[in-house]
């Protein structure tokens, strides 16, 4: 079964991160050459990550997106689930949850079909 680069490219940031973590390196002799192609919308990955501005620069904006690989419906394939952001101005008073009712702000659930598409 063909795993999409989607997940693929995931996956190997988070090994990445992990290996690092541990002070573990390679030398560029050890590297092995990589050969990605951009599968998202063939498999079905529909996901443009609405990242918030402020001239506060708050941390919720600096960090980014997140992503998760985990077998959400128990079917032995990998699903994948995108974090989103969500609108907020330059000032958010304390205890203020920013507010996804646009769908454009909302998270998304992939589940991997059998033949390797993900549907949401």
């Amino acid at each position: 079964m063909k795993i999409p680069a989607v997940l693929t490219a995931a996956a190997g940031f988070l090994v990445a991160v992990l290996v690092s973590s541990f002070g573990q390196t390679t030398s560029t002799a050890d590297r092995v050459p990589a050969d990605f192609e951009d599968v998202t919308s063939s498999v079905g990955v529909r996901f443009l990550h609405q990242a918030p501005h402020s001239s506060r620069k708050y941390l919720l904006e600096t960090m980014g997106s997140g992503v998760a690989l985990f077998d959400y419906d128990n079917d032995g394939r990998l699903d994948l689930y995108l974090v989103n952001g969500a609108p907020f101005g330059d000032y958010v008073p304390k205890g203020t949850i920013p507010e996804k009712t646009d769908p454009k702000y909302w998270n998304r659930l992939y589940h991997q079909r059998a033949d390797g598409t993900l549907k949401m």
